[in-house]
């Protein structure tokens, strides 16, 4: 696959779409080459398709952010926490006093695979 300069290109491809024309008409026109509008057009829609794959990405990440909530331990009963992460492994701890269940939360939240 030919990679040309889109900077040089991108106008021409953007016109030729204005005018509606197929762009073998547009280049003929304008004395260019057909192939290295073809190859322009092709980087800006790989282009445009990674951009659009970034936004979904961060979109997700945004959304898995904002579905984890404060928590609060009041009382003195102990606790259990019961996890299960992303790669598989389930962990399962009973009789937690308040302040060791809010730490083990914590460790747990800050693990590289609850992203």
């Amino acid at each position: 696959m030919t990679t040309v300069k889109l900077e040089r290109w991108r106008g021409h491809v953007i016109a030729a779409r204005k005018q509606g024309m197929p762009l073998s008409h547009y280049a003929r026109e304008h004395g260019i080459s057909r192939y290295t509008l073809y190859a322009a057009q092709r980087q800006l829609r790989l282009q445009a398709e990674l951009t659009a794959k970034r936004s979904t990405r961060r979109a997700r990440a945004r959304r898995s952010l904002s579905a984890f909530v404060p928590v609060e331990v009041a009382g003195s009963v102990p606790a259990a926490v019961r996890a299960r992460l992303p790669n598989g492994v389930q962990l399962e701890f009973g009789h937690l006093d308040p302040g060791a269940c809010a730490t083990l939360v914590g460790m747990l939240a800050a693990l590289p695979c609850s992203g």
